[in-house]
C-alpha cells in the first residue's frame, strides 16, 4: 500500500502538460549539447509487449544525452486496441505513449522513466447511437532492466510500467521489449 501511495504522489506531482513541455525542452537542449560522440547509434526501433501502449506497441527511441554509463532517451510509440468501431467500420482506437528514460550501465542497464499516454478512444454516443471520439491523458512510470550485448545492435528490456489511468486510478502493468539500434 505504501508503494501504491508513493507512485500516486509521483504522478500527482508530474502534471501532464508540464511533463510534455519538459520532454520537448530536454530534447531540444540536450540534442545540441551531446557530450559523448563515440556513440554513433542513437536511434532505436522497439517492439513492446504490454507497457504503456496497452497489449503491444511499436516505439521509436532516440538517445538524447550520453555520458559514460549514463544515458537519457526520449521515446514515442503507437498502438491500437480496436481497429473497428461497434458498427464494424474502420475507426481505430489510438494510443500514443511519450516518455523520457534515464539508463545507467553498459551491457546491463537499470532504467527509470516518466511519461504520458494520449488515448483517443471510439465510444458510443447514447443520444443518437453514433460513434464519437473521447481523448484521455494517462501518466506512466517505468522501472526496468535492459540487456544489450556489446557487439550487437539488438537489446532486450523487461520493465514494471504502472499506468495512472486518467489520473484517477493505478493500473499495474509490465512490459517485455526487443529493440534494434541504428
Amino acid at each position: 500500500m505504501i508503494l501504491v501511495n508513493s507512485i500516486k504522489s509521483i504522478f500527482n506531482k508530474w502534471h501532464s502538460r508540464i511533463l510534455l513541455t519538459l520532454l520537448f525542452l530536454v530534447h531540444l537542449n540536450c540534442s545540441i549539447a551531446q557530450t559523448d560522440s563515440s556513440t554513433s547509434l542513437k536511434n532505436i526501433i522497439i517492439i513492446e509487449l504490454g507497457g504503456p501502449g496497452g497489449y503491444g506497441s511499436v516505439n521509436y527511441e532516440r538517445t538524447i544525452l550520453t555520458q559514460k554509463k549514463l544515458s537519457i532517451q526520449g521515446r514515442i510509440g503507437l498502438s491500437t486496441v480496436h481497429l473497428k468501431n461497434y458498427n464494424r467500420k474502420l475507426n481505430p482506437d489510438i494510443i500514443i505513449p511519450v516518455s523520457i528514460h534515464l539508463c545507467y550501465g553498459n551491457v546491463h542497464k537499470a532504467e527509470i522513466g516518466l511519461g504520458e499516454i494520449f488515448t483517443s478512444m471510439n465510444v458510443v454516443n447514447f443520444d443518437n447511437y453514433e460513434s464519437k471520439r473521447k481523448s484521455y491523458l494517462h501518466s506512466v512510470i517505468s522501472l526496468g532492466y535492459r540487456y544489450k550485448p556489446t557487439k550487437s545492435r539488438i537489446f532486450f528490456r523487461l520493465a514494471y510500467t504502472p499506468v495512472y489511468e486518467q489520473n484517477n486510478y493505478l493500473k499495474h502493468w509490465g512490459s517485455l521489449s526487443i529493440g534494434y539500434q541504428f
